[in-house]
């Protein structure tokens, strides 16, 4: 078996006090892994008594976070108390592991770091070659119940992706527009059940459509802080009053579309071999499709406000969509069922969005 990464993902290092906008101080919900509270337990002394006292016991057993929306163990240095007390070794398993994901299928485990970490997104935004994967052994075993056959078609077809993203002689938009149509081919394959080869090409849309029926929907979706909806809000109403300049953006600002390249890379990475446990791809290649649509909006209006935009301010902004979107396992459900059932996520009205 082999356990797959992209090929940034050895440069991850968490920057902990040099994070801007700590995971630790979010006001998400930290479970403890049992061993772990056991250990919690049996610590002695005055920081015993503080693990006693901050951390709820009951099933599942998690921190007590502040009001303030901070971890308790998070310090005045905006680093971990557990960490520098008790060692490495004994902070909880989701805190080693953030922001790392895994997916397992039968004979390969793939890794990814998730776009909802300032310092995992700035490396991914970063990339200046073609997305790259490597592999390593590993002796543990998986078994998942599906086709081998669809899970070879899936992983050539995501190659195919990744060499056509990479292709900077086609403008971004209409390399996003021409993967969208491909990824509506693919669909059709899977539900015929007739596994073609088939190839990505150029394709054009009768609709032209811009960005509101999407932001309208994503205020549907329930936030995870609240400033979330002010901050959609506030980039339409900058969107639609500053149109005309949305063509010198790109012009003025040629790195965006290496952004753009490399955020398309990486939903199509983490989501789109994972359509495999519901047949279904189409939804994962519209989520790509809608993300690169409102991220670029979204960089857009930070343009306009500030007269420029740096790497981070796109970093930024990409890591609080990630967690608006990512971090909701229900908001992502959400976007596959509106992806089939709502017309604003069609395969036609979203290829208006690019070409």
């Amino acid at each position: 078996m082999i356990t797959r990464y992209p090929s940034y993902y050895k440069d991850f290092k968490c920057i902990a006090s040099k994070c801007t906008r700590s995971c630790c101080s979010v006001g998400w919900e930290i479970i403890i892994d049992k061993n772990t509270a056991d250990y919690y337990k049996s610590v002695s002394g005055e920081f015993g008594e503080k693990l006693r006292t901050k951390v709820d016991y009951s099933n599942p057993t998690k921190f007590i976070i502040e009001s303030n929306g901070k971890c308790p163990f998070l310090n005045n240095n905006n680093l971990c108390d557990i960490y520098i007390k008790l060692g490495p070794e004994h902070v909880c398993q989701i805190c080693q592991e953030h922001p790392r994901f895994y997916e397992c299928y039968n004979n390969v485990i793939e890794c990814g770091l998730g776009m909802y970490c300032e310092e995992a997104c700035r490396i991914m935004l970063s990339q200046k070659e073609a997305f790259s994967m490597y592999e390593e052994e590993t002796t543990e075993t998986v078994e998942k119940d599906y086709s081998e056959d669809v899970f070879k078609y899936l992983c050539d077809c995501r190659l195919k992706i990744f060499n056509y993203l990479s292709d900077k002689s086609i403008d971004i938009n209409q390399r996003i527009a021409d993967i969208l149509w491909f990824g509506n081919v693919v669909q059709q394959n899977i539900d015929s059940d007739m596994l073609d080869d088939e190839e990505i090409f150029s394709v054009t849309s009768n609709s032209s459509n811009d960005i509101e029926p999407i932001f309208k929907y994503l205020l549907s979706l329930e936030p995870n802080d609240t400033n979330w909806f002010n901050y959609l809000n506030d980039s339409l109403t900058i969107y639609k009053n500053n149109l005309d300049k949305f063509k010198d953006f790109e012009i003025e600002n040629p790195d965006i579309s290496l952004y753009l390249k490399n955020i398309a890379d990486y939903f199509i990475y983490r989501y789109f071999i994972r359509g495999i446990f519901q047949d279904d791809v189409l939804s994962v290649v519209k989520l790509m499709a809608m993300s690169v649509a409102v991220l670029k909006t979204l960089f857009f209006c930070k343009w306009i406000e500030k007269k420029s935009l740096t790497l981070m301010d796109c970093v930024m902004i990409a890591k609080i969509y990630s967690e608006e979107i990512e971090c909701s396992d229900d908001n992502i459900l959400n976007i596959h069922i509106a992806c089939y059932e709502i017309s604003t996520f069609s395969t036609e009205n979203l290829l208006g969005l690019f070409v």
